[in-house]
């Protein structure tokens, strides 16, 4: 008995958008109607046509509210794909796996942006600057974010050369890949949120000081406070039961992660900024049963030990 595999049609719509999708049963495919779709044809199809549900509306703009036409063409270039769909150019990291996935042809896979995460440094660096960066992600965070061109085993995220840099456009691969693992079962989806999501969680430096990795131009408060946002929609959208049949042991992933960010987040000087936020992911946390920690700097010393210094247990100087 085989496995049934999940087909999906990707595809932006703009308001007051008219489009009727067709479905070939024996084919498994789906293609446009062609031509202009009237008002009595709409009403024709009344009777064959299901309610929306619109109650779930609000999570659905909150996980992919990033995405758009330009992230879909760069990603899923003829916006048809499956639950087996491989991501080109995806590198499995040495003991991370063992599954290898169909190779597909150039055109049928994932666009996704390419970069070994776990080679966070640049290329001649040595000592403590590989140290540094196999746990900071932030050189590999800028490198990944700037990078237009294909080399060296980046990819586009879709930046023309001269506009600005835009690392929104990290965050809606990052919803997309989010919407394929959830909805479509896409193993391929599952490997790329594995990487996207430490880039965030674990540019600590990038946090402290963002112009040394990206352009002044970029507003790094905003972008993580957009960040914590989808990061709860995300954990509020994944159905119950799912680490236990689905994602096993995906919540310890979860937690290792978060747990990096609020601490990257404690050094931030603007982290006021993402409390709200990060209030909003703590209340997710609770359905999970998880004790997520506040944000907040961390205590060096308390009045407490300053006082015993000064106290009793002053140092003091004594002859040998």
């Amino acid at each position: 008995m085989g496995i049934p595999v999940r087909h999906a049609y990707i595809r932006v719509f703009q308001p007051r958008q008219r489009v009727v999708l067709t479905y070939d049963g024996a084919t498994e495919s789906v293609s446009d109607m062609e031509g202009v779709i009237s008002d009595d044809h709409l009403k024709s199809l009344d009777k064959e046509l299901a309610p929306y549900p619109f109650e779930g509306l609000e999570l659905w703009k909150a996980l992919t509210e990033h995405i758009d036409q330009q992230t879909l063409d760069t990603v899923v270039p003829h916006h048809r794909m499956n639950g087996m769909t491989s991501v080109i150019g995806e590198e499995a990291e040495k003991g991370e796996t063992d599954l290898k996935l169909d190779v597909h042809r150039d055109g049928d896979g994932m666009r996704f942006a390419q970069f070994r995460l776990k080679r966070s440094w640049r290329d001649g660096a040595v000592g403590e600057e590989v140290t540094r960066y196999s746990k900071d992600k932030s050189w590999l965070f800028g490198r990944v974010v700037e990078s237009d061109m294909d080399n060296g085993g980046f990819v586009p995220l879709g930046i023309s050369k001269g506009l600005m840099v835009d690392p929104r456009k990290l965050l809606a691969q990052l919803q997309l890949a989010f919407v394929l693992l959830v909805h479509l079962s896409s193993y391929g989806a599952l490997t790329v949120y594995k990487r996207l999501l430490p880039l965030f969680t674990r540019s600590s430096s990038l946090l402290v000081a963002p112009n040394d990795y990206l352009p002044s131009s970029v507003d790094v408060p905003r972008l993580y406070a957009e960040f914590v946002s989808t990061l709860a929609a995300q954990l509020r959208a994944l159905p119950n039961g799912v680490f236990e049949t689905e994602l096993p042991e995906f919540d310890l992933f979860f937690l290792d992660e978060i747990e990096s960010l609020r601490q990257n987040l404690a050094s931030a000087p603007w982290r006021k900024q993402v409390e709200q936020p990060w209030r909003e992911l703590r209340k997710v946390g609770q359905t999970w049963n998880w004790r997520l920690e506040d944000i907040g700097p961390e205590v060096i010393s308390t009045e407490e030990d300053e006082e015993d210094e000064e106290g009793e247990y002053a140092p003091v100087v004594v002859d040998m």
